[in-house]
């Protein structure tokens, strides 16, 4: 009878060793698991944004689609004005030219991957939410295009995605979204943590 007591103490010992394990460990894993999480996503949407800036330069306006997006970064050129002389001055040789370079050297030389670039890390391959817009008149501005790149933080958190892991940091809350942009005005800032 003492060995069947002596064991279920044991049991009940290490029972209680592991959820104190877990209730100091959980907390510490969760915020890191944050941090690194939401810093990956941050650097793939930085790379979305640097992606649909060069569109923009190219076409005019932001794609609506990941497809759209890298098929015109693949295929076609960036222009770029070259002036020689001064134009206010009469006496110079005043001229202007343009030479063309494919938008995808510069894609290649910010490190993207354009076939990759829709994929939000850690979410089983989940794609960002584009929005992207022309605002028939911004202030005395006509056609201003406008854009929003997104994703709920539960997607890329997994396992850590539950609302319970909000005790561990009031400021977690898988339903608040990670994105750039602002589609009521031209804006391409990200709302991420530095």
């Amino acid at each position: 009878m003492k060995i069947v007591l002596n064991i279920l103490l044991t049991a009940a010992v290490l029972g209680l060793v592991y959820l104190l394990y877990v209730s100091i460990a959980e907390p510490i894993q969760f915020k890191e698991e944050w941090k690194l999480r939401e810093r990956k996503v941050a650097n793939q949407l930085e790379d979305v944004r640097k992606a649909q800036i060069a569109f923009k330069d190219i076409v005019g306006y932001y794609a609506t689609t990941f497809d759209t997006l890298a098929q015109v970064l693949k295929t076609e050129n960036f222009k770029i004005k070259t002036t020689i002389g001064d134009p206010d001055d009469p006496n110079s040789n005043f001229r202007e030219f343009y030479t063309e370079v494919p938008a995808i050297d510069s894609i290649n030389a910010m490190g993207i991957n354009l076939d990759s670039l829709a994929y939000i890390p850690y979410s089983d391959g989940e794609e960002f939410t584009i929005i992207a817009k022309v605002l028939p008149e911004y202030q005395s501005a006509k056609n201003i295009a406008v854009i929003s790149v997104s994703t709920t933080v539960e997607t890329y958190m997994g396992p850590w995605g539950a609302k319970r892991f909000n005790r561990y940091d009031a400021m977690y809350n898988p339903k608040a979204k990670l994105f750039f942009g602002n589609l009521e005005k031209p804006s391409t800032d990200g709302n991420w943590r530095k």
